[in-house]
C-alpha cells in the first residue's frame, strides 16, 4: 500500500488536523511532495501546483513552520525546506523590530517574497 501525505501528517500529529480534510493534496501520492535530494526546482512543480490553489495553504504553512524541520521535510504549502528556513529567518527579523505592533503580514506574502 502506498502512503499519501495524509498518512504522514496523521502519523506526526497522532491524529488528523481539522484543516487537512480541505487540503488539495489529500489522497495525492507522497512521492510528489518528498523529492530526492538534489532534485531541481522543476521537479517540485507538480507539488507546488497542487499547493498553489489549496484553500488551506496558510494552515499548512503554519504547521510546517511550527514543527521541527525533521518532521516536515519535502514540499509543504508550496515551499521547500530551504524556503521555510528563509521564512523562519524573516519572521524572526520581523519580530525583533521590523514589524510595528499594529502591522500584520500574511504568510502567503512572506512566501511570495521568498520564492524566485
Amino acid at each position: 500500500m502506498r502512503n499519501d501525505i495524509y498518512d504522514v501528517i496523521e502519523k506526526n500529529l497522532n491524529g488528523k488536523p481539522t484543516w487537512f480534510s480541505k487540503a488539495a493534496c489529500r489522497g495525492t501520492p507522497i512521492e510528489i511532495f518528498f523529492l530526492e535530494r538534489g532534485c531541481s526546482k522543476h521537479d517540485s512543480q507538480p507539488a507546488r501546483g497542487i499547493c498553489s490553489s489549496c484553500p488551506v495553504r496558510s494552515e499548512c504553512l503554519e504547521y510546517a513552520l511550527s514543527e521541527p524541520e525533521h518532521y516536515v521535510r519535502g514540499i509543504w504549502a508550496g515551499t521547500t525546506q530551504q524556503e521555510r528556513r528563509l521564512l523562519r529567518r524573516k519572521i524572526r527579523a520581523l519580530k525583533t523590530g521590523g514589524l510595528k505592533p499594529e502591522q500584520k503580514i500574511s504568510v502567503i506574502d512572506l512566501i511570495s517574497t521568498t520564492q524566485t
